[in-house]
């Protein structure tokens, strides 16, 4: 095989039509929409956790925990979780959360990891209280 002759003028490469920077900050715009938008398990996952005996597990800050918590919730860091399982009931759905989302996944992973057998992410607080009302609104018997 022999190769052509190189062209005479130089071949010009179209644009990109997006520079690196711009898509870099499309995709880190689209992980964290992504993240807001729950980024848990599904609603219906969540309500059928929490028919059963649970946890409501906060793994945001303390000081976030003690400016705003739901009823009933146990406070330990995502950052701590791994060293306060302990503080777990193993037979409990664990149902976990944060104020974004995120955290909420490095203590579900932590969790797995202990082989923890009901873990459920409900993603942000947000989303979990919005879970929790509508629960309230439809009663226990259709959890």
């Amino acid at each position: 095989l022999t190769r052509p002759p190189p062209p005479s003028q130089p071949v010009e490469v179209p644009p990109f039509p997006m520079d690196l920077w711009t898509l870099g900050a499309c995709l880190v715009l689209a992980f964290f929409v992504w993240n807001f938008m729950g980024g848990g398990h599904s609603s219906e996952i969540v309500k059928a956790a929490l028919s059963q005996k649970h946890t409501l597990l906060d793994v945001r800050s303390v000081a976030e925990f003690r400016s705003k918590q739901l009823p009933g919730s146990i406070n330990i860091p995502h950052n701590q979780v791994a060293s306060r399982l302990s503080e777990l009931n193993r037979d409990d759905y664990i149902i976990a959360y944060c104020a974004s989302g995120m955290r909420v996944r490095t203590a579900v992973a932590a969790l797995t990891k202990a082989q923890f057998p009901h873990v459920v992410n409900a993603g942000s607080i947000s989303n979990l209280e919005g879970i929790l009302a509508e629960a309230e609104r439809q009663g226990p018997h259709d959890l």
